[in-house]
């Protein structure tokens, strides 16, 4: 009888437990589902390989999920090209009157 309980004990603390000498069974490895090369936790949309990552100028896409962001702002000034004279320059931008219809630039020493 006592050789039935000490099997039956044994045979209860064997099972499916994750092997604590071994870190690597414990952890996950990081995922990249969409193959981009960036990982789930830097990719704002892990399901598609376009997005994700530091936006593209000029692509049409979206490419940071940010729609603050433009596409076509090179230097950040929150001036399109077509509405920034020099967009390598965020000091540098070209504004027009509605009343007057000129234009005149916004300059750093303005």
């Amino acid at each position: 009888m006592r050789a039935l309980f000490a099997l039956a004990l044994a045979l209860s603390a064997c099972g499916d437990k994750e092997n604590p000498e071994n870190p690597e069974d414990t952890q996950s490895e990081p995922q990249d589902a969409d193959g981009d090369g960036l990982l789930a936790a830097e990719d704002c949309d892990d399901g598609d390989p376009t997005l994700g990552g530091d936006e593209l100028p000029y692509d049409g896409i979206d490419n940071d999920c940010d729609p603050l962001t433009l596409d076509d702002d090179l230097d950040g000034d929150g001036f399109a090209l077509a509405e920034d004279c020099d967009d390598g320059d965020p000091h540098w931008v070209a504004t027009s009157s509605l009343t007057t219809g000129r234009q005149r630039l916004r300059s750093p020493h303005a």
